[in-house]
């Protein structure tokens, strides 16, 4: 198993570019990294959400509707443009989502 670097959420600001840092939270599902994110305070930044999940995806309209540097996107995130048979968990587990098969 390879091991990689990994970033403290709070040294992202080292990040930024002429204080600007964007940021993209690729099948953000419930939204824990995305409101991470947010509660840095950073000065001036853009979040981009992709959830391809409609049913959780309404939430994060709600929560961060009044935040116009948040940019919320219905779509799933790959290497290719292409269509995708996309499959969400079953009742007891909707907001688990994915592009593999689900077995019971």
């Amino acid at each position: 198993m390879e091991q990689k670097n990994c970033f403290k959420f709070e040294d992202i600001k080292n990040l930024a570019v002429d204080n600007k840092v964007i940021f993209f939270d690729l099948g953000a599902n419930k939204g824990e990294i995305s409101k991470k994110i947010i509660d840095l305070n950073l000065e001036d930044y853009e979040l981009h959400l992709f959830e391809p999940n409609k049913k959780i995806l309404s939430d994060f309209k709600t929560k961060y509707e009044k935040l116009n540097n948040v940019y919320i996107h219905n779509n799933l995130v790959d290497i290719e443009n292409s269509k995708k048979k996309f499959l969400i968990g079953n009742k007891k587990n909707a907001t688990n989502s994915t592009l593999l098969e689900i077995s019971e």
